[in-house]
């Protein structure tokens, strides 16, 4: 005969305990949701800004956007917009067919779109205002790799048909690229991928960044990128953040190499400029701005135009639909 007291009548069953856990658990959760909404509304601006993608770039800006931004990780002086157009650029109009003036189509990640500046203060629009006969386009995209800008590269240019390609290299372009899913849009879920971003998973990108299976995939991307613009005849500016990952191109063997890619070091021309939020800010852009027309112009103080341009006449064809 079993001498062990009877449970009192009111306690809580077992099951009955894990209920009220989990209905705790998911209460503390929404609670957190709310408050990280209202106290740290900039981390979901990242979110926001892209919309998912069914193809190998995963994620594209969102058309027509106008996101005021102060900063993630630090404030900014000075808050800023981040403003897409109808065809999800970085702009504050819509782009028509090529004109008399010389297009470039820049591509890359948060530094290319200009994370931490004003749309005025972007090196894009900077080598406009250092000569209006060139026509500078932004495609970047926060969180992009370059399999990413790859894929955009590919996509974008036949429509926008530039005179010339810059792909800005930052150093976690090395990276695998970034997946969006419905949960992204947890503010709890985003906050604890920020935090594992920046500790743990840091130094794991970090020890796989320079590893040789992420270099190879590098130098092939940027290869495939070098043939596909040489087909259409158009130069491509390869310019690295850091100088190093160069390497990846350089000791790239495909086969007989295009001559239609330059490789540039703008690490050195931003060395030293301040950064806010963890990006470039104005001075470096402005910096970058002056290097790139002196890289298309092919010498200092020349504007942004290279020698010998002239579009006498452009057939009359249609200008590039809506979306990216």
């Amino acid at each position: 005969m079993s001498t062990e007291a009877p449970a009192p009548a009111n306690a809580p069953s077992r099951r009955s305990r894990a209920v009220l856990l989990v209905v705790a658990t998911v209460a503390g959760l929404l609670v957190a949701e709310g408050v990280l909404r209202v106290w740290f509304p900039q981390v979901g601006k990242l979110r926001q800004l892209v919309v998912s993608t069914d193809d190998d770039r995963g994620f594209a800006a969102r058309p027509n956007i106008e996101l005021p931004f102060a900063g993630v990780f630090t404030r900014l002086p000075h808050e800023v917009v981040w403003q897409t157009n109808a065809q999800g650029l970085r702009e504050d109009h819509e782009i028509g067919p090529p004109s008399a003036r010389y297009r470039v189509a820049t591509y890359g990640d948060s530094e290319t779109f200009g994370w931490s500046v004003a749309l005025d203060e972007t090196f894009q629009r900077q080598m406009q205002a250092l000569d209006p006969r060139v026509e500078v386009l932004n495609f970047g995209v926060p969180g992009y790799n370059v399999i990413n800008v790859r894929e955009q590269l590919e996509r974008t240019v036949p429509r926008f048909e530039p005179d010339l390609v810059i792909y800005l290299v930052n150093k976690n372009d090395f990276n695998e690229p970034v997946h969006f899913t419905p949960l992204s849009y947890s503010h709890v879920l985003l906050h604890l991928r920020f935090l594992w971003h920046f500790t743990v998973g840091k130094k794991i990108r970090l020890m796989q960044r320079d590893g040789a299976d992420r270099l190879a995939m590098f130098g092939r991307e940027v290869d495939r990128m070098t043939r596909f613009l040489a087909e259409r005849g158009t130069p491509f500016v390869v310019g690295f953040l850091r100088w190093s990952n160069s390497r990846a191109v350089w000791e790239a063997d495909y086969g007989e190499p295009p001559f239609w890619r330059q490789l540039v070091n703008v690490h050195a021309v931003v060395d030293g400029k301040p950064r806010v939020d963890g990006h470039y800010a104005r001075a470096a852009h402005r910096r970058m701005a002056a290097f790139f027309c002196e890289v298309i112009a092919e010498a200092e103080d020349a504007g942004c135009e290279p020698p010998g341009f002239r579009r006498d006449a452009v057939a009359a064809r249609p200008g590039p639909a809506p979306g990216s």
